[in-house]
């Protein structure tokens, strides 16, 4: 879940089709093709004030972050209505009323079940905040409890950090799904657990573990997949700030050792992957490409395949680095989009984007803002001819039956 304020154009509101499938030039229905996947979509039928505007604005921020949008239609944003005139819009800006709060009984709870457990584990989402935590990791290794990042959560930590045990997913490194998989307790916060986080067999995630989940959106909490035993509908930030003060008496060396074994016996490149002549072991290019970069490089793993997973499965965050991918959705086309909206946002930082070449030719038109803007911005695309994704799931659904995957 990420803000984003999208303002659209509009026909004249005299050109509206009003039930007409079109009636003014290239007209369509933004608002309602919008209002299925934005926390708002609103039609501005007449010009409003600056605080009701900023007030649509802020509500991508409101509890759990997401998509406004704004539709401007033509006569609107041509208005010559005196400012004075402009109309005031209520938006209801009222914090989310979580019912299932970190209240003192969670926090006995939680603190109870680590005092039991014998092999805990914390997973932090992308809804954990990192601008809240100036050291946490640092905080996290004087809590005693290994912990694993999603992908939306891969530069809350370095990857350097004694108890970083890798990132869990349906494509994650087989080291960390290992360890989520024989913990006995599962702390996660600011991650949904979808599909693609416990696997499609979510009833066999964490089979064995007592599992709690911090998440700010309650439906996330109601959806029953995976099962989980201890529900907290709270922001995920305040919650991880509340558990690290909590006073536990384990160290859990036997369960930190064992992780530290696992870590070291399956690397993140394997020797049983092969590599065709004449071409690169991503695993190797992800994990130099690692070293050579510095913390404060902005890092736009791109949308999905081969050139966005073995990223996921072999790169070495630093921390201080920010690392944007699009995780939920998997668009492509969104890395060179994604790294030239990281670049003009932060000039003075190199941005640097790894992208497949099917999702690159999907947007490599912005090759020419990125040299008009000189953009501070490198480019690495993984070049297999084809997507690859595709070619997998023809292969592996029907029979091999290929279209249009080279």
């Amino acid at each position: 879940s990420r803000e984003l304020l999208i303002i659209g154009g509009q026909v004249k509101t005299s050109d509206l089709s009003k039930g007409l499938r079109q009636r003014g030039i290239q007209e369509v229905d933004g608002k309602s093709i919008m209002e299925p996947i934005t926390k708002l979509s609103i039609r501005l039928d007449q010009p409003v004030s600056e605080k009701s505007f900023k007030s649509m604005c802020r509500l991508s921020q409101q509890g759990r972050p997401g998509s406004v949008f704004i539709e401007i239609p033509l006569d609107i944003q041509a208005s010559n209505v005196s400012p004075k005139k402009y109309k005031s819009v209520p938006i209801n800006m009222r914090q989310p009323n979580h019912k299932k709060r970190f209240n003192k009984e969670k926090q006995k709870i939680i603190l109870k079940k680590i005092n039991e457990s014998e092999r805990p584990l914390i997973l932090l989402g992308g809804g954990i905040e990192r601008n809240q935590f100036k050291n946490l990791d640092k905080a996290l290794e004087r809590f005693h409890i290994p912990f694993q990042t999603t992908w939306n959560g891969i530069d809350l930590v370095g990857s350097s950090s004694k108890l970083y045990f890798g990132r869990p997913n349906t494509w994650g490194q087989r080291y960390a799904n290992l360890i989520i998989q024989q913990s006995d307790l599962i702390i996660s916060l600011g991650s949904r657990l979808g599909l693609q986080q416990t696997g499609f067999n979510w009833q066999e995630f964490g089979k064995n573990a007592f599992k709690v989940m911090v998440d700010i959106d309650e439906k996330e909490l109601k959806k029953s997949h995976p099962k989980v035993n201890l529900q907290i509908n709270d922001d995920a930030s305040q919650v991880l700030i509340k558990i690290l003060n909590l006073k536990h008496n384990r160290q859990f060396k036997n369960w930190i050792n064992y992780c530290n074994k696992i870590k070291a016996y399956f690397p993140l490149s394997e020797k049983i992957n092969k590599t065709g002549s004449g071409y690169i072991n991503p695993y190797d290019f992800s994990i130099a490409l690692s070293k050579r970069l510095q913390p404060n490089d902005i890092v736009i793993p791109c949308s999905s395949g081969g050139a966005s997973t073995t990223f996921q499965q072999s790169f070495l965050q630093k921390k201080g680095q920010i690392i944007m991918n699009t995780k939920g959705m998997a668009s492509m086309g969104y890395g060179l989009s994604g790294a030239v909206g990281a670049s003009l946002s932060m000039p003075k930082n190199r941005t640097v984007l790894i992208e497949g070449d099917g999702g690159f030719i999907q947007n490599m038109q912005e090759l020419g803002t990125v040299a008009i803007n000189k953009l501070n911005l490198k480019i690495f695309i993984f070049h297999d001819n084809g997507y690859a994704s595709i070619r997998m799931t023809q292969k592996n659904y029907f029979g091999g039956g290929y279209v249009g995957c080279d």
